[in-house]
């Protein structure tokens, strides 16, 4: 189920998203899922597929981003613990709405 490795490992670019309004589109909770792997009960699901925070963020050359400013630095903090991550600031289009 959501073979997030597999796709990097055939050099493809997978992209984590959330099918809103069904789904919260927070990306850090969707950064916890793709590299926690963990299903509401804490049971881990198909853990061979989890990816890095690195990959998670996936930042390349040429793509549009957005920044956000958060309280914790989420290359160090546990994989289970990015939901928790507080967004300070944002910038969208190089701005601060």
């Amino acid at each position: 189920m959501l073979p997030v490795r597999r796709a990097f490992d055939l050099q493809m670019h997978p992209s984590l998203h959330a099918d809103s309004p069904m789904f919260p589109t927070e990306g850090f909770s969707l950064m916890q899922t793709a590299t926690a792997r963990q299903i509401s009960d804490r049971q881990v699901l198909n853990a061979a597929q989890a990816i890095t925070v690195q990959q998670a963020c996936s930042l390349e050359v040429g793509k549009w981003v957005d920044l956000q400013i958060v309280d914790q630095n989420p290359y160090a903090v546990a994989a289970g613990a990015l939901r928790g991550l507080i967004v300070e600031v944002i910038y969208v289009a190089g701005l601060r709405p």
